[in-house]
């Protein structure tokens, strides 16, 4: 059975108020529209491939999960997906577990060519996997 995934594009290098990003121009409306846009593009891509490759176990209905990840901007994983939050039953550890396998099995998300050199776009990545059946 195939899975919607809702996925949630967070900038997570931009959520930091480090030195660094107070020497970072400000963006203007019209490139955080442009930003967002590329984001929205982006995400569209990794669900597209996550779910050509998952598959939802038996004995995981009703779950959710959450999953980490981090891309190079040729749209390989860097490093193994991260699950996010404790699992509390059998259940929810088969849904990570299949998450897992197939955010791998379906790598690497090739991107546009526009796409690639955002370095907004490959600053992480949450993936919410939802069993409603």
């Amino acid at each position: 059975m195939r899975l919607p995934i809702a996925i949630i594009a967070a900038a997570f290098a931009a959520q930091s108020a480090g030195p660094a990003e107070a020497l970072t121009p400000r963006r203007s409306p019209a490139q955080q529209e442009a930003d967002a846009r590329d984001r929205t593009r982006a995400t569209s891509i990794i669900r597209e491939g996550v779910q050509r490759c998952h598959v939802v176990p038996s004995g995981a209905a009703g779950r959710a999960v959450r999953v980490r990840i981090q891309l190079n901007p040729d749209g390989s994983l860097v490093g193994k997906p991260a699950v996010l939050g404790r699992l509390t039953d059998n259940g929810q550890r088969l849904l990570a577990q299949a998450a897992v396998r197939a955010i791998v099995r379906c790598a690497p998300y090739v991107m546009p060519a526009d796409l690639r050199g955002s370095p907004y776009l490959w600053t992480g990545q949450t993936l919410h996997f939802k069993s409603d059946h």
